[in-house]
């Protein structure tokens, strides 16, 4: 089962109320990990959302897949969905829950964010993407090139000056916008809920690794 199935299936069973069953979703050998002194052991995410629960749901993010198939989401409740209550990192073992890391820093209202995304396509076809990481955190994950808009920017603008700051060319998108996406996340501590907007610019020519 995928992490993003397992992860869903938690969200399921805690609006069933169904403690047991969130505790057998872990594997034999599964752990928990967070900053909550009361949860500790395989059973540990039922009793952590039971007392944070009352008589309220539990609201789960778009999952940003990880390396080694884990997942990555935001979480909070249903009686505050404006705020993020913390981060939820699912890794799966089969059928089962193989380690779930809960990140509970205070909740809070994500800082929204605009952003201008190139997919990058040069002949091959090859796409480039970066390899990029949380400070502090072990775990690493892929992104096109961009960021975020600046104010009196438009799209094209911010895409152009992105992309000369990140591989030293400024080039053009071709057409408009072709995909859009929001996604919250957790960053340096922080809630962000970012406005995704992804723009297909062709590269002049096929991309290469520069040697450092």
């Amino acid at each position: 089962m995928s992490a993003d199935a397992l992860l869903a299936r938690c969200a399921h069973l805690h609006r069933q109320r169904d403690w047991a069953g969130l505790a057998a979703c872990f594997a034999p050998a599964g752990a928990l990990h967070c900053r909550d002194a009361h949860a500790v052991g395989p059973d540990a995410i039922a009793r952590l959302l039971r007392a944070h629960a009352h008589d309220d749901a539990l609201l789960v993010g778009e999952g940003a897949r990880q390396a080694g198939g884990a997942v990555a989401a935001t979480y909070g409740w249903a009686s505050q969905p404006d705020h993020v209550a913390g981060e939820l990192r699912l890794e799966p073992h089969g059928e089962h829950i193989g380690r779930l890391d809960v990140v509970l820093p205070a909740p809070q209202i994500p800082r929204t964010r605009t952003s201008v995304r190139a997919v990058l396509v040069a002949p091959g076809p090859a796409v480039l993407l970066f390899r990029c990481g949380d400070p502090g955190r072990p775990d690493a994950w892929w992104i096109t090139p961009g960021g975020g808009r600046e104010p009196g920017e438009d799209d094209r603008a911010a895409l152009r000056r992105e992309l000369a700051e990140e591989i030293g060319v400024a080039l053009d998108p071709q057409g408009g916008c072709a995909w859009t996406r929001t996604h919250t996340f957790v960053f340096a501590g922080e809630a962000v809920r970012q406005h995704e907007r992804y723009f297909l610019v062709p590269a002049p020519e096929r991309l290469t690794r520069r040697p450092r």
